[in-house]
């Protein structure tokens, strides 16, 4: 199995276990399911270290996760004896927690990464606007970060993650570039946005005019009401948009224009402080178009889902997942 499809079983098994508490045979199942393959026990320590380290409170199941030495949790429940409980003893106790651990690191790493490196950044579900000394204003989206470089020659901006939107103040003698991935803007003076969400990076232009480059591929400029995406291994694709929806994020409103589910919950993601998790491919892969209100995440998910029975199990505060019927 992928890592993914590891991922998503793992998340399924959350949900089961947490619906049906006191079901002797699930439980005597989910053993098996983890007592089968090593690849199940890394996936459910990642799944249930998941849950417990971003959790607002008692975690769902955490009489499955107890403490072990350290203070960090163990990710399932012991296989043996069943009779005899749900404890880690020993060694496994032991590799069960270095495992834990691991699996902290990865959820925390990326993050203090961009924190060390931006000059500014949000945090889920947070906006700010920056004033820079050239007279600049730029907002950053929630769950994004930027680093600046400026001098007499250039101002640069470099997108780390997320989505800002730019009112660049003209400056024929330092002209203005953002870099986003592998996509470069330049700028002479106008209202655009860049954002990198999913796997993709794009620019939108509300006003004005901007050039758009891509690794190999020829320039592009765009005027308002123009947007170009690339991903790293795809063509720069260009299209048009009402001017006044560019940017919309900054009024926390999500518009989606023919998007499948799977991307629209890309785009909801930096409004939520915790994971999404998507069980069911097909549901992912359904066509949505409408206004979400990114600022309450489940209440836009349930709507998002409900045309096609999908439903929504809240694991922790922090930790939603997505199944379909």
């Amino acid at each position: 199995m992928t890592e993914e499809s590891l991922r998503l079983a793992a998340a399924d098994w959350l949900v089961r276990l947490q619906e049906r508490p006191d079901d002797a045979a699930l439980k005597d199942a989910f053993d098996d399911w983890l007592d089968a393959d090593a690849g199940h026990v890394i996936a459910w320590a990642r799944m249930a270290e998941t849950a417990d380290a971003i959790a607002d409170g008692e975690p769902a199941f955490r009489d499955r996760w107890d403490a072990v030495p350290g203070g960090i949790p163990p990710s399932r429940p012991a296989p043996a004896p069943r009779h005899t409980g749900w404890r880690f003893h020993g060694r496994r106790r032991l590799t069960i927690a270095a495992v834990a651990a691991v699996c902290v690191g990865v959820l925390a790493g990326p993050s203090l990464l961009l924190h060390l490196r931006a000059d500014h950044r949000t945090g889920a579900g947070e906006t700010l606007m920056v004033a820079m000394e050239d007279g600049t204003h730029i907002r950053l989206g929630p769950d994004s970060a930027i680093v600046a470089s400026f001098d007499k020659g250039h101002r640069d901006i470099r997108l780390l993650s997320g989505q800002a939107w730019f009112e660049v103040r003209p400056d024929k003698a330092r002209p203005f570039r953002v870099m986003a991935g592998h996509v470069t803007t330049s700028v002479l003076g106008t209202g655009f946005d860049v954002r990198m969400i999913g796997t993709a990076t794009s620019v939108a232009v509300r006003h004005g005019r901007v050039r758009v480059e891509a690794q190999d591929m020829p320039a592009r400029e765009l005027t308002a009401g123009q947007w170009a995406m690339a991903t790293a291994d795809t063509a720069l694709k260009t299209g048009t948009e009402q001017p006044d929806l560019i940017g919309a994020w900054q009024s926390g409103d999500i518009v989606a224009r023919r998007l499948t589910i799977a991307a629209a919950i890309d785009e909801l993601r930096p409004w939520f402080g915790g994971h999404i998790i998507v069980t069911d491919a097909s549901l992912a892969a359904r066509p949505i178009s409408g206004i979400y209100h990114a600022n309450d995440p489940a209440k836009a998910l349930e709507t998002m889902i409900h045309p096609y029975g999908g439903r929504v199990t809240r694991i922790t505060p922090w930790l939603l997942i997505v199944s379909g019927h």
